[in-house]
Formats: C-alpha cells, sequence, structure tokens
C-alpha cells in the first residue's frame, strides 16, 4: 500500500467505501464498518500514535463528540452508545434490546419507544458516519488538526 496523506484516506477508506457499501445494500455491515470508523476518527483526533492501544472508548467518544450530532452525544453520555451499541454490535454481532434496527424510518432515527428502546436507521447511521469523516477531512484541509506519525506499517501518516 503506498502512502497516503490523512485526507486520501479518509476519503477513500472512511467515504468512498462506506458509500459502496451502502449502494450495495450491505446494511448490517456497513453498520459495523461504521463503528470502526468512528473509532478511527477518534484516532485523528487524540494526540496519541495512531496505533496506540487500548484506546477504543476514549476514541469512540471523542468523535462522537466533536463528529456528531447532538443525538448522538446525548445517546453517549457516559459512554452509553459505546456499550450499548457498538461494543454489542462489534463484540456480538447483535445490537441487543436497547435498539431497533431498521434500513428506513429516518424521521425515527435515535428516538425512543415507549419502552425505552431506541429506532435506529442503519441509513441515517451512515450519513452521519460520511458527514462526520468530511467534517474530519474539512479539518484537515483547513490544517486545524496536527499531522500524526500512524505507527501502522501499512499507513504513513504525517510524512
Amino acid at each position: 500500500m503506498a502512502a497516503l496523506k490523512e485526507e486520501d484516506f479518509i476519503q477513500k477508506y472512511f467515504i468512498e467505501e462506506l458509500e459502496r457499501l451502502q449502494k450495495q445494500e450491505f446494511n448490517y455491515y456497513s453498520a459495523l464498518i461504521c463503528c470502526q470508523i468512528i473509532e478511527s476518527m477518534g484516532a485523528f483526533l487524540d494526540k496519541k500514535p495512531f496505533a496506540a492501544p487500548a484506546q477504543s472508548k476514549k476514541r469512540f467518544d471523542t468523535s462522537i463528540e466533536i463528529l456528531f450530532p447532538i443525538e448522538y452525544k446525548q445517546l453517549n453520555e457516559n459512554s452509553w452508545f459505546y456499550h450499548k451499541f457498538r461494543c454489542n454490535l462489534l463484540h456480538y454481532f447483535s445490537v441487543g434490546r436497547h435498539f431497533y434496527l431498521n434500513n428506513g424510518e429516518m424521521d425515527l432515527h435515535l428516538s425512543a419507544d415507549e419502552n425505552g428502546r431506541y429506532h435506529f436507521s442503519i441509513k441515517q447511521f451512515n450519513a452521519d458516519t460520511i458527514s462526520a469523516a468530511k467534517f474530519l477531512l474539512s479539518l484537515f484541509e483547513k490544517n486545524q488538526l496536527k499531522r500524526k506519525k500512524s505507527g501502522n506499517i501499512l499507513l504513513d501518516f504525517g510524512s
């Protein structure tokens, strides 16, 4: 893999790849990838080396706090969204009892029903993740984020 600038990496792997998944309607898998993208975006935002260990929750939370709409921030109070959605989805391939996954109903996205379960539109999650990635991209384009070494042999950021 050739060396990529942060902007190229974000555009290619966060935005374009997620758009391809969405276009092909790999909805459940795109939700999994969104969680990984959120975490990776947090790695671009903190001051630690890109491959620093044990940063999953911190980076997910930072990304949600800085890059996502207020509804996600509210849902992630005390890392609730991280634990109840991200961890369940990535580790158990399920979102548990706290969410109804759907591929439509964008108007209900992140609203709770009478039992406290949240409607969760995968299409809206994809769109919000892509918007967050574009915002991150703009921060690099405006030189508002410091570049850093990736710490990964396949990536060569900050060179």
